[in-house]
């Protein structure tokens, strides 16, 4: 039963009757300390009921704060941030778990991430959190969201997505719903990264660039079959934040619709060749 309930929950971090959805994150805070867009309620409020933001990530004080101040107001699914580490720590790359799934639950969430970022020193620590949170989690019916962050210098960037690939099939491994991991450097490499489908792929926003990069880079994961993104600072940080919403869940749900369609004639055909066999 607990499977039926974990893709009820899925089906809410997305746009509804489409296997796409613009998730943003704002869990920076715990990290990077206040930071522009996200430190105060007026900011958050401006943008977070947009029927086009799918789904938030949050950790668990924030999102008592947003919903004892009634800024949350729409319907977004709520992914509750389990890990985390200041930026000014000394192993700031190794998050530690600061909250847990039986509280996520308590907190209404729908479902619950974490990020790993993989150093040449914390493997088995990263391993050992996927491995206990999916289990932990699935047994309650909730998703996880894994955001994967390869933090090794690499000779070039074939040897980054190699080591991107193994991190994310890892990922898949331990049973983990959906992945949030950067556009690569050299784009040509965004299809690999697909993984054949075995799991759902949100890409990242990364640094503030400009709304023409980011529409166009939107438009290349999802011709690549991306569910979707899941991106901070460059829709919080923006001038506009209503804008570029809205702007990126148009690209996002066009392509989504555009592979219902194709996928939809494809099983007519199948069919319809069935039929006269």
């Amino acid at each position: 039963m607990s499977y039926i309930g974990r893709k009820l929950r899925e089906r809410r971090l997305l746009f509804q009757g489409l296997n796409s959805g613009l998730i943003v994150p704002i869990d920076h805070g715990l990290t990077m300390g206040p930071i522009k867009g996200i430190n105060n309620f007026n900011d958050i409020e401006r943008w977070i009921n947009n029927e086009n933001v799918s789904a938030i990530i949050v950790h668990k004080g924030m999102l008592e704060s947003l919903v004892v101040n009634n800024v949350i107001k729409g319907n977004a699914g709520v992914i509750v941030q389990l890990n985390g580490m200041l930026a000014i720590s000394k192993t700031a790359d190794t998050k530690e778990l600061v909250t847990s799934i039986e509280a996520a639950i308590r907190l209404g969430a729908d479902a619950v991430s974490i990020q790993v970022n993989f150093t040449n020193n914390n493997f088995a620590h990263n391993l050992d959190t996927i491995g206990k949170v999916v289990d932990e989690a699935h047994k309650y019916g909730l998703p996880v969201l894994t955001m994967l962050y390869d933090k090794v210098d690499c000779v070039d960037s074939t040897e980054k997505n190699e080591r991107m690939l193994k991190l994310a099939n890892a990922a898949v491994e331990l049973g983990v719903d959906a992945i949030k991991i950067a556009i690569p450097e050299n784009k040509s490499h965004i299809n690999s990264l697909m993984l054949n489908g075995l799991i759902k792929v949100f890409f990242a926003g990364g640094d503030i660039i400009d709304d023409q990069e980011f529409i166009d880079n939107t438009e290349l994961v999802m011709k690549a079959g991306a569910t979707g993104l899941c991106a901070g600072r460059n829709i919080f940080q923006h001038s506009n934040p209503n804008l570029i919403i809205n702007q990126l869940a148009k690209k996002i749900r066009t392509h989504s619709i555009e592979c219902l369609v194709d996928r939809s004639i494809n099983d007519l055909s199948h069919n319809y060749e069935k039929s006269y066999e």
